[in-house]
């Protein structure tokens, strides 16, 4: 299955879409609240944001920091999918941009975009944090290991048939299995990955280290999974685990992959 040579990495009008669908869908679970549907939302945001775009999206697929099982590999995919932040060959573009130039004038989501300089500092973070950004294609350098796969070039075609397949699956079960079991979640992955991509880049300094503005931030850690040891990331991106965090930093990811996915 042949893609074209630059990829369209930017949130399509598609995904805009089911953003909206899904948080007017949040305003009906609100009104007709459920603790058991808030549990279940709640743990399938942990699949889909701890396992898909944390492990899978982030670690796995843009950092190729670990080898794992054919198994998981398609779990992860299909997790990473069902978060509705893009396909996985898309995201892995946009994130390895967001590497080489993190803050940047080529970063491709930065609150301290050259793009947004004119703007206050709010209004940069809100445009980044509802991702408006300017639009970019992907080369092949920059998608180079996923592209060639065909699990990820098929959840790349078929990406929004996945989502309907699974809506469609749980809409035979009841209205309200659709809302808590893939409205709530995605939008909490949404939200989760617009925390990280703002307020996982507002240190007032630049590090030495880095050369960009990430922080480690506990409260991030905890609401997106872990995915708060952003300033750790970016020191070490090829690095699956991060040890020797104090407790309050337990590296959640990091200790699933190594008991439970990382093919020895």
């Amino acid at each position: 299955m042949p893609l074209r040579n630059n990829i369209f990495t930017n949130r399509n009008y598609k995904i805009r879409v089911l953003h909206i669908l899904n948080h007017l869908a949040c305003l009906y679970a609100a009104y007709y609240f459920s603790w058991t549907g808030l549990a279940v939302a709640i743990a399938l945001y942990y699949f889909f944001f701890g396992w898909g775009i944390d492990i899978g999206m982030h670690r796995l697929f843009s950092h190729r920091a670990f080898k794992t099982f054919r198994f998981y590999e398609y779990l992860l995919l299909v997790f990473a999918s069902l978060a509705t932040v893009g396909s996985s060959i898309a995201w892995v573009g946009m994130h390895r941009r967001h590497h080489r130039s993190s803050d940047g004038p080529e970063d491709p989501h930065s609150p301290r975009e050259e793009f947004a300089s004119e703007l206050p500092s709010w209004q940069k973070m809100l445009s980044v944090y509802f991702g408006i950004w300017p639009n970019y294609y992907a080369s092949p350098k920059q998608t180079h290991g996923v592209r060639r796969l065909k699990p990820h070039q098929y959840a790349h075609y078929y990406y929004f048939l996945i989502i309907a397949l699974y809506v469609g699956a749980l809409s035979l079960i009841s209205l309200d299995a659709v809302v808590w079991g893939y409205c709530v979640p995605a939008t909490l992955c949404f939200h989760g990955a617009s925390l990280i991509v703002t307020l996982g880049h507002s240190s007032e300094s630049v590090s030495k280290r880095t050369r960009d503005y990430s922080v480690d931030s506990v409260l991030l850690h905890w609401l997106t999974w872990g995915e708060g040891l952003h300033h750790s990331h970016h020191k070490y991106p090829n690095k699956y685990h991060f040890e020797n965090q104090p407790w309050y930093l337990t590296d959640l990811p990091g200790l699933t992959i190594k008991y439970l996915m990382r093919a020895s």
